[in-house]
């Protein structure tokens, strides 16, 4: 009789379980992670989580000309204004629909696969900003982003954005149009 109970006790745990999860996991409109535009997020380049959007425009590639310690000038810097919004679908395993956007979400990966934080400097469409919180139905920007590259990262550019918007929800990785170097 003990084995029994205990038994029901584990399958009622198993089920609370794999209900949370079932929420968790449910749909969360992530979009941009193979590539493709999809409900709510077009024109690409963009990405969708669970309603929290981020789209990107005016992506270019300059010579840095030696800035960020590179001494041959061999660094480019890849330059894009991004813009934000709010139209988070929360579950009830969230706190609330304010979401941040952060500059420090946001990393460029290369070609050779190396990831890069966004820089800030004096130079044109580079300024600095700082985390905004957005409640839901807000939005902001477009805001500048900036990242240093090798010289040899002429290839594949992909945006890596990680807002914090709840357990288990991957990166939503975000190929950026081919650009030419200046």
């Amino acid at each position: 009789m003990r084995t029994v109970a205990i038994a029901c006790g584990g399958l009622i745990l198993l089920a609370l379980f794999a209900i949370v999860a079932a929420i968790v996991l449910a749909p969360t409109g992530i979009t941009g992670i193979t590539g493709m535009a999809a409900h709510g997020c077009a024109p690409a380049p963009c990405a969708d989580i669970r309603g929290f959007e981020l789209r990107i425009s005016h992506v270019s590639r300059a010579a840095s000309a030696g800035q960020g310690g590179d001494p041959a000038g061999s660094a480019r810097v890849v330059t894009m204004r991004a813009a934000f919004r709010n139209n988070f679908a929360s579950t009830p395993l969230d706190a609330n629909d304010d979401l941040r956007a952060d500059p420090a979400d946001v990393k460029l990966r290369d070609a050779r696969g190396q990831e890069h934080d966004a820089v800030f400097s004096a130079a044109p469409g580079c300024a600095r900003w700082q985390a905004v919180t957005l409640p839901k139905g807000a939005t902001l920007g477009p805001q500048p982003l900036c990242f240093e590259v090798a010289d040899n990262a002429r290839g594949a550019l992909t945006l890596i954005w990680s807002p914090d918007v709840g357990p288990f929800v991957p990166p939503a990785a975000i190929p950026l149009p081919a650009v030419s170097s200046s």
